[in-house]
């Protein structure tokens, strides 16, 4: 269900920025036509196994318990671990990312994903938020030395979850990657 409530949202930002989508289900896709579109690509691993398996090499990856810092910087933790309640086992937090990669042909693609389906619907709010991705986009531009603005980037989020319902997300920290080589 959060997979379909970021679709939503992603699609109601495209709408109002005049950018036309096509929703497509990720089995149906093979990289191979894949690198020469631009997507977006919503859903964790466990959701939407195709883009996890092709992606470029990250500092954030998704794992069982939730995301791995390959490169942590002072005061980071190597996991951002998912955290559910004790007494129910009910999900309380979760992470995920915001994540653009340019592929080798040169085609973009954005992922938005949680470790969990609460989780994607959080990241889906917190992408279409202005003032929340406001910020992230500065904390992104003064990340990248170089005039412009990255095309190879991660953001890590915080969502909060109550009851199967994001009901708040936050940015952690992020990260920019160079460009894609032959």
């Amino acid at each position: 269900m959060g997979e379909a409530g970021c679709a939503f949202g992603v699609g109601r930002l495209a709408l109002a920025l005049g950018f036309p989508v096509r929703l497509a289900q990720g089995r149906l896709l093979n990289w191979a036509s894949a690198q020469k579109v631009h997507l977006i690509v919503l859903g964790g691993p466990d959701i939407n196994n195709w883009t996890h398996q092709n992606k470029p090499k990250a500092d954030f990856t998704f794992v069982s318990t939730g995301i791995r810092n390959a490169a942590p910087r002072r005061g980071e933790p190597a996991l951002y671990e998912t955290l559910s309640d004790d007494a129910t086992g009910e999900l309380r937090v979760d992470y995920g990312m915001i994540w653009m990669f340019e592929s080798l042909p040169g085609s973009r693609i954005l992922v938005l994903a949680g470790r969990s389906s609460p989780g994607t619907a959080g990241i889906g709010d917190f992408f279409t938020d202005p003032d929340k991705m406001r910020a992230a986009f500065e904390k992104l531009k003064a990340a990248y030395p170089q005039p412009g603005f990255p095309a190879n980037w991660q953001v890590l989020l915080k969502v909060n979850v109550r009851e199967g319902i994001p009901v708040g997300s936050s940015f952690v920290t992020c990260r920019v990657h160079p460009p894609a080589g032959p």
